[in-house]
């Protein structure tokens, strides 16, 4: 598996974690690690949720496809200027 570069793959990958022990194809260890995924996918949509709120009270906007490590917010006429 590659290492994520976006919200939605990180997502992706905790979930493929975490089913794995769901499905006992992990051992009680790797379980917990699973269980730590889970958490840190719950602070993820959670830290998303708060950044797109916080886009909106300030009327900025964010990118659909945001890369881990990449300015959050686009003010709007910067997002008109690029055609975002």
């Amino acid at each position: 598996m590659k290492a994520p570069k976006t919200m939605p793959e990180l997502r992706d990958a905790l979930a493929h974690i975490m089913a794995g022990a769901i499905n006992g194809d992990v051992k009680m260890d790797e379980g917990r690690l699973a269980l730590n995924a889970a958490t840190r996918i719950i602070e993820s949509v959670q830290a998303e949720t708060r950044a797109r709120a916080l886009a909106y009270a300030t009327s900025q906007t964010i990118k659909p496809e945001m890369p881990l490590t990449s300015q959050i917010f686009t003010s709007q006429k910067e997002a008109i200027e690029n055609g975002t």
